[in-house]
């Protein structure tokens, strides 16, 4: 984008900010439908918050005990992993090189892997994204800020740190565009969902992003971080999913989509040998009927 539309693009973000927050485009709950064909069955894993860097723990060894459980969860190998934000803990080169050495192409994971960033990943001293080393990097991977990809009849949307207008705007663009029809999951890092998460959105962003999330029906799930606990929750009539951390609890989320619905289970690991694993919650994700419920197990 040219440096003379950008004052056109943020005209178009208030606009649509203005439109999603009187109510404009008719949002009566409707049936939702999952329309995939018969071999378009999948499982991916959501895993959040990796940190590097950080002093709490020895980061690289914890996210390496979390790559051997999700190798090591029984049942169907995962296709792809998906990563909600805060890569490192202070955007460094040399912690986004210890994360590579774990989640790179050439890493110690060995599957294909889909990023976003998140506030720590800006925290170096100088945090203009044109020379953050992490989100540059992330930025030339994903091809700029933004992203989206196809997966088994599923179209993934990434939306990157925070849900800004404009992002708002370009992912409800790419939804009209898509069309009802096709079942789409969202991935960001800070969702507003509680306190915390709000300090990152004003009470506009708030409203549009709930907004947006009951105009387009298809959303089948929004995954996200920056919690550091696993959890369940509904916003616009969505289920919003928080894996956790390798920081903390440790637990990632696997996800499981057939023609006959989605399936979320948390699961937390303990490194022995074998590893053993703990269901957090599982619960069947309500395709046609909104809203969901999640079952949760007994701890």
């Amino acid at each position: 984008m040219t440096a003379p539309l950008v004052p056109f693009r943020r005209a178009c973000a208030m606009a649509f900010a203005a439109m999603l927050l009187c109510g404009c485009g008719g949002f009566a709950p409707v049936t939702k439908s999952l329309h995939l064909a018969p071999n378009h069955s999948q499982r991916f894993v959501v895993i959040s918050d990796t940190h590097f860097g950080s002093s709490y723990c020895d980061m690289l060894e914890a996210n390496r005990q979390l790559v051997r459980a999700i190798h090591a969860y029984p049942g169907a190998k995962p296709e792809q992993v998906l990563i909600c934000g805060d890569l490192t803990h202070a955007g460094t080169p040399a912690q986004w090189e210890d994360f590579l050495s774990v989640y790179g192409p050439a890493g110690e994971i060995g599957l294909p892997v889909q990023l976003c960033t998140g506030n720590h990943d800006r925290r170096t001293p100088d945090n203009l994204l044109t020379k953050n080393s992490v989100v540059k990097a992330v930025m030339k991977r994903n091809g700029g800020l933004r992203h989206r990809w196809t997966h088994g009849g599923v179209t993934f949307f990434n939306l990157d740190n925070v849900p800004t207008l404009e992002s708002m705007l370009w992912l409800d663009e790419q939804l009209t565009t898509l069309g009802p029809d096709t079942p789409a999951i969202v991935m960001i890092h800070v969702a507003p969902v509680d306190l915390f998460s709000k300090m990152w959105t004003t009470p506009r962003e708030e409203r549009v992003y709930e907004n947006l999330m009951r105009k387009h029906l298809n959303i089948l799930a929004v995954f996200h971080g920056h919690m550091h606990y696993t959890n369940h929750t509904r916003l616009g009539g969505v289920d919003h999913f928080s894996p956790g951390s390798p920081k903390g609890r440790d637990a990632f989320l696997v996800v499981d989509i057939s023609p006959s619905g989605m399936t979320v289970t948390a699961a937390e690991f303990k490194e022995r040998s074998p590893i053993t694993f703990k269901t957090v919650w599982t619960g069947k994700v309500n395709i046609k009927k909104p809203p969901a419920t999640i079952l949760r197990t007994a701890e």
